[in-house]
């Protein structure tokens, strides 16, 4: 049985009309309206096709909006950056709150409306804030299809704000990135050249690294100064240093088997080197 059309369910205690759905060959295609069984009051609607939800706006409104009381209480285009109390946001926004532009911005960036995202995460990037700048700058780095250019310049300009800003992964990024790729090849398996820094710098790139170490978000930072210092790989090898390193790392993954077996060939090197 393929159900197609307009479908409706009503709640077998109270009567109310709880759903009302369309079907094409047996999948939810079109607008889906819930509605509350004690009230009767709408409470969600939401747009699908197929077997996938509509991550875009519908007859210029968001695909997914929530209600209560009558109320619109969050919308949305991706239920991960869904809009809480739109109306709210979006006038603080207006007045120049850095953290409605951010959440401004994700729910336009959720929706595919990119320039708009684009445009409030500006916004806030000018105050300094560390969430848009990692944003902008991951969005400089791949652009959207057809909408935004890729722009490496100005990809590097944001990672570096958001990474002075705070952000452990701008910060991850700026060390590696500054990695002379002798260095880089040693410890990655990708060192593409597109992306690297212009003007590779050691002494900034273990800086930038030992920041991001710690951050309790971030890990691979850890594992890349153990293996530089452990190594000696563009310093001077520093056994004890890098076992610091991996005890961090050891603490933040306990019993982990691969941070295990690092040490352990760490140890074993060091041994066979007299350090």
């Amino acid at each position: 049985y393929q159900p197609s059309g307009l479908t409706k369910k009503w709640d077998e205690t109270t009567g109310k009309l709880i759903l009302e759905t369309t079907y094409k060959e047996g999948f939810e295609d079109g607008l889906r309206k819930q509605y509350d069984p004690q009230t009767g009051e709408l409470i969600l609607e939401k747009w699908s096709a197929g077997l996938s939800n509509v991550n875009k706006f519908v007859n210029n409104q968001p695909s997914i909006k929530k209600y209560k009381n009558g109320k619109l209480i969050a919308a949305g285009c991706d239920a991960m950056k869904l809009l809480e109390k739109p109306d709210d946001v979006k006038a603080q926004a207006k007045k120049g709150d850095a953290g409605a532009q951010v959440h401004l911005g994700l729910y336009y960036d959720g929706c595919s409306e990119f320039k708009q995202a684009e445009s409030w995460m500006l916004k806030a990037a000018n105050q300094k804030n560390s969430d848009a700048l990692a944003w902008l700058s991951r969005l400089y780095l791949n652009g959207k299809k057809d909408v935004i250019a890729q722009d490496l310049s100005k990809f590097r300009k944001y990672n570096e704000q958001a990474a002075e800003a705070g952000d452990a992964q701008a910060q991850y990024r700026m060390g590696v990135d500054l990695l002379p790729v002798e260095v880089c090849q040693q410890i990655m398996s990708s060192c593409d050249a597109e992306y690297r820094s212009p003007k590779p710098d050691m002494n900034k790139a273990l800086s930038w690294l030992d920041k991001a170490a710690g951050n309790k978000e971030e890990t691979g930072a850890l594992g890349i100064l153990a293996s530089i210092y452990g190594y000696g790989i563009g310093v001077a090898q520093d056994g004890e240093k890098a076992m610091g390193y991996y005890r961090a790392l050891e603490e933040k993954y306990p019993g982990s088997d691969y941070v295990q077996e690092r040490i352990a060939k760490l140890k074993a090197h060091l041994a066979s080197s007299g350090k």
